[in-house]
């Protein structure tokens, strides 16, 4: 058990969004390689679904005429909507009892250490005593290396080993979280809301049982806890990408003030300059960059530092730019971008009058993404780091180039863009860069969905996606 206290926050599911999420196509598979998951699968399309309209006690999904789950404890649950809350309060337990060893209930002899498998709770926390308010163990055949993740008011943790996965606000709104087990292998992934907390846990609990159950199981906490859902498959998935709109990202700048003066604009809070530049201020909700000039973020306490972008997680930024003049050989400017946390994820995209190009090969070459005209008004491109991995996506004005772009050199944390070197020249136009921790693909533009009808969103999505 954990000593720490944990955590999480999130508005209620819009169902709606989640099919379509789902129905594009994001479902992207690749291979898998130790303790990196990348087949995308929705919880919806999970082989065992209990939605809390109903008791997961009461329900039989195979049919074989024995509950899925028992309850265990002495707390109560009471069902509103379709929502089940179990109150283990002042020092009782209560869980539910998927089974263990012997076959008949929805775990025992389904789920092994070959196959993996993925587990998916919506949940609030209400009350917490202890540590935490809620718990998932679960023991495939084949291992006495249990899964132990907590839930608490203020974060998550992986249990036994007492490892802290984040401090969040779990209390204010529902969120969703995810545990896979890579197959054949003992080592654990943890998603929160779709963002990667670890894909390197071992094991929490050694148990010599084929055995899983959720809720309050242990005399070491209690607490009030709303469960919307909870599914269970076969099989290691990571969820299925997001769409987030950049007017949602967590960083925001949109040259209306100076980022160059913390008096002005501080959005780590912390009394520094977000950036410097050798370009004069903003006018007019325009930075323009003159030849030789550039923005740094990164170092001395700048944004980039302090922002919580790692390679694990991912990372997307996406700016509006305009391409006035070119001089230099390989654009007018560059966005170069690499975490904290990671020597190899640095990203190198050079936009030219009429191209947009991907370095490679710590600079030796290009891949060339786009030859339009960057120079006819403003263009908005998105770069998309996949977490976990050094695979990395870029759109243009919401279509997409690729998805399947490598890092472009090895090297330490950075953030800059402009002309900072010799291959760059000419003059540029920025009207916003924003950026936020985590994967995600460009949401709709408003009105394009009610416009278009889901078939024609489909159908464009599907053209722009490129399979792997």
């Amino acid at each position: 058990m954990a000593t720490a206290q944990y955590a999480g926050d999130l508005a209620r599911r819009m169902k709606g969004v989640a099919v379509l999420v789902v129905a594009i196509g994001i479902l992207a598979t690749t291979q898998v390689s130790h303790a990196v998951i990348l087949t995308r699968q929705a919880s919806g399309d999970f082989d065992w679904q209990y939605e809390m309209g109903v008791s997961p006690t009461t329900q039989v999904l195979d049919g074989n005429l024995v509950n899925d789950f028992t309850p265990g404890g002495s707390g109560s649950t009471s069902l509103f909507g379709d929502v089940l809350t179990y109150n283990s309060l002042p020092s009782s337990d209560l869980y539910f009892n998927g089974g263990m060893d012997t076959p008949g209930q929805m775990w025992p002899g389904k789920h092994t250490l070959a196959s993996g498998f993925t587990i998916e709770t919506r949940l609030r926390v209400l009350q917490q005593a202890g540590p935490a308010a809620f718990r998932v163990f679960a023991t495939p055949a084949g291992t006495s290396a249990a899964a132990m993740f907590d839930v608490g008011t203020g974060g998550q943790g992986w249990a036994g080993s007492g490892t802290s996965l984040g401090t969040n606000d779990n209390s204010s709104g529902f969120h969703t979280f995810r545990i896979a087990q890579e197959p054949g292998s003992a080592t654990y992934s943890v998603w929160r809301d779709g963002l990667l907390l670890s894909n390197s846990l071992g094991s929490g609990f050694t148990h010599n049982h084929d055995y899983m159950w959720f809720g309050d199981g242990t005399g070491s906490f209690s607490g009030e806890v709303a469960v919307d859902y909870y599914r269970v498959t076969s099989g290691a998935y990571a969820p299925p990408l997001r769409m987030k709109s950049s007017q949602d990202f967590r960083f925001r700048y949109e040259f209306d003030d100076d980022p160059f003066d913390p008096g002005q604009v501080d959005l780590d809070d912390n009394l520094l300059a977000d950036m410097t530049s050798t370009a004069a201020a903003p006018s007019g909700g325009i930075l323009t960059f003159q030849d030789g000039q550039y923005a740094q973020g990164a170092g001395g306490g700048r944004i980039w530092d302090n922002a919580g972008l790692t390679a694990l997680a991912g990372f997307t930024a996406e700016f509006a730019v305009k391409v006035v003049q070119q001089t230099g050989s390989e654009g007018a400017l560059a966005f170069v971008m690499g975490p904290a946390d990671s020597s190899t994820s640095w990203t190198i995209l050079e936009i030219g009058a009429s191209s947009a190009q991907w370095q490679i090969n710590n600079g030796s070459s290009r891949i060339v993404l786009d030859t339009n005209d960057n120079t006819d008004g403003f263009h908005v491109f998105r770069i998309m780091k996949e977490e976990s991995t050094n695979n990395f996506y870029v759109w243009r004005d919401g279509v997409l180039l690729s998805d399947s772009l490598p890092q472009s050199r090895n090297l330490g944390a950075s953030f800059w863009f402009g002309d900072g070197g010799g291959a760059y020249g000419g003059i540029s136009q920025l009207d916003w860069v924003r950026f936020t921790p985590g994967s995600f693909i460009p949401a709709p533009e408003p009105g394009t969905v009610t416009l278009m009808g889901l078939g024609g969103l489909l159908g464009l999505m599907l053209v722009r996606r490129k399979c792997r």
